[in-house]
């Protein structure tokens, strides 16, 4: 959860903070059925968005 928080306090556009408002939706919805790989995805979205990284 704070990993959440640190992404949507951390969006800058507007597009991205939807779209982030999105995954949250999504995760209160299937919170418990959330994976490993699901939060790496996250992750990974958050980062490209900030242009830290580029994953392929």
């Amino acid at each position: 959860m704070v990993i959440l928080c640190v992404m949507v306090t951390y969006c800058k556009k507007i597009e991205q903070y939807e779209y982030m408002l999105h995954h949250l939706l999504l995760l209160f919805i299937s919170s418990r059925y959330l994976t490993e790989f699901y939060w790496f995805y996250l992750w990974k979205e958050y980062l490209e968005w900030e242009n830290w990284i580029t994953i392929d």
